[in-house]
């Protein structure tokens, strides 16, 4: 299996970022109208220099949709997919935008006493960015690994036990392992709907969905990221939702 998909296999990943992007710069456009009307003397009481958040979410939004409209759209409708490169970029940008939007917020709560409702919708609005974006790092860490995965169970096939080859890393689906043991075949591909139901459910439960594995360094650290992440959403954004309920 190249480490290069198809542009058809890519483009549900990369408009999972820009759905991300979007979804970020409608809850940063109420944001930063919060920001405008806070008294004059709540904005800097916490000496965080907005402008320069301001500036930096400008810029990570910018260079996201020029990088996207310049680079990997043409590429997209001529039929060709980004080298690694170009995808690690590109979520690289996404990710930045959403870690800039989380420090807005938790600098909101504060400054411009950003609270109940409001906050309930940017914690609903922030799960589902943070889904969408490990989506793609979920498929982008794992794809590579199918084919090296494919070549350490054919090697198996045919090594003693006392030699066998190492567990390949990646993402264990309980579709593989059902194959595997029913069928002795490993035909089965996952696809967006399995990667998208595995980021979802992992935001839910801070681990892995019940029968899926993590296999791999890269993938953990992944996943520990996305913990954190949620971890961020919950215990602050929520908590502070609730507590201010009126």
């Amino acid at each position: 299996m190249s480490t290069v998909p198809s542009a058809r296999t890519a483009a549900p990943y990369l408009g999972a970022l820009v759905g991300s992007s979007l979804i970020d710069g409608l809850l940063r456009r109420r944001l930063f109208v919060d920001l405008a009307q806070a008294p004059p003397m709540a904005v800097g009481s916490a000496h965080v220099d907005m402008a320069a958040l301001a500036l930096l979410y400008r810029i990570s939004l910018g260079l996201f949709w020029a990088w996207f409209l310049l680079w990997i759209l043409p590429g997209l409708l001529r039929g060709r997919c980004p080298a690694r490169r170009g995808l690690r970029l590109f979520g690289l940008l996404a990710t930045l935008q959403f870690l800039v939007n989380l420090v807005l917020i938790n600098v909101a709560i504060v400054e411009a006493n950003v609270n109940s409702y409001e906050l309930l919708l940017e914690a609903i609005g922030l799960y589902v960015v943070i889904g969408l974006i490990f989506v793609f790092w979920y498929w982008y860490l794992d794809y590579p690994l199918r084919g090296q995965a494919l070549a350490l169970r054919a090697a198996a096939a045919n090594t003693a036990e006392s030699n066998a080859p190492p567990i390949p890393p990646g993402l264990l689906f309980p579709e593989e392992a059902f194959e595997g043991l029913a069928f002795g075949t490993t035909r089965w591909t996952p696809g967006f709907i399995d990667y998208l139901f595995f980021a979802m459910v992992a935001s839910n439960t801070f681990g892995a969905p019940e029968g899926h594995g993590v296999l791999g360094p890269r993938l953990k650290v992944a996943h520990m990221l996305h913990s954190l992440c949620m971890t961020g959403i919950f215990i602050v954004i929520v908590a502070r939702a609730i507590n201010t309920l009126s």
